[in-house]
């Protein structure tokens, strides 16, 4: 009999220690940034104290953004210590702040009097996609690429409430990241064209973000006229436009050689603006 009342109770004992180590050695995941902080998202560059600037991951643990100073141009630094970094925008080369141009945010280093003009930069560092220049009368805006370059887009600065040039840089990164065959179409102003095709795929596109329209579908591109989107007038029988058409024949002319290891085959490139219309040609010597 007193095997019986002792032996419960020597197991739940050993259970209840069990549990108990468990509970102590288990291992609490650290905060993120998504379960953790709210972010101020009112804050601008003009908030922040003089020699500061607004980036993102700038505060709470490099979860939001906040303002950040640093040593100043030419000044003295030290990677090891605290209070002599850079300040962003900034790197220490030679124990020297120096012009860190591989982000936007060096230029808030310029002396404006001196340059004329400042660009705008993201949070991230890198440039932002509508740069605008003059006042909003005469001024014109142009579309420019993460790392600084003119890219295709442009209107007066009075017009460019809506301009995003979302569509201007979504072709510059498939080109960069080596897509010959892109055929998105944008506006004068660098927003998407409403019917698009790319990837043997067409749909209806909200012209700021280049995402479905609402209520419609992606087809196949041999069924684009029957979008809701497609105007025979205005795109008539064929998506891709004259200048498109040759350039990509040339290119896929290109590829075929290629694949059968034929090499050295050069032709006259066509240059096609992202409207699909022809480019800028460089004349040299009549030719």
């Amino acid at each position: 009999m007193g095997h019986c009342f002792t032996f419960p109770r020597i197991t739940v004992l050993i259970l209840y220690c069990c549990c108990f180590i468990i509970t102590a050695t288990t291992a609490v995941d650290p905060p993120t940034c998504d379960s953790s902080y709210g972010c101020i998202s009112s804050i601008r560059q003009e908030d922040c104290a003089k020699g500061e600037i607004l980036i993102s991951g700038g505060s709470l643990n490099g979860c939001c953004p906040g303002c950040r100073g640093g040593r100043t141009y030419l000044a003295v630094c030290n990677l090891n210590i605290p209070d002599r970094l850079c300040a962003p925008g900034l790197k220490c080369v030679g124990r020297k702040c120096i012009y860190d141009r591989s982000t936007c945010l060096h230029t808030m280093h310029l002396d404006k009097d001196l340059v004329g003009w400042i660009p705008k930069c993201n949070l991230d560092g890198t440039y932002a996609a509508k740069q605008c220049r003059g006042d909003r009368l005469s001024g014109r805006c142009f579309c420019y690429s993460e790392d600084g370059k003119r890219i295709f887009g442009w209107d007066w600065y009075r017009n460019t409430e809506r301009m995003t040039c979302a569509c201007s840089r979504r072709r510059d990164k498939l080109e960069k990241e080596g897509r010959f065959d892109v055929t998105l179409h944008c506006t004068q102003n660098g927003n998407y064209e409403e019917l698009q095709c790319d990837s043997g795929l067409c749909w209806c596109a909200d012209e700021l973000t280049g995402s479905v329209q609402l209520g419609t579908t992606v087809v196949h591109e041999s069924l684009w006229e029957l979008l809701p989107c497609y105007n025979s007038t205005l795109h008539g029988e064929s998506y891709l436009r004259q200048c498109e058409s040759a350039a990509q024949a040339q290119k896929l002319i290109l590829k075929k050689f290629y694949a059968h290891g034929t090499v050295g085959v050069t032709f006259n490139e066509i240059p096609c603006d992202y409207d699909g219309a022809y480019g800028r040609y460089k004349v040299e010597n009549g030719v």
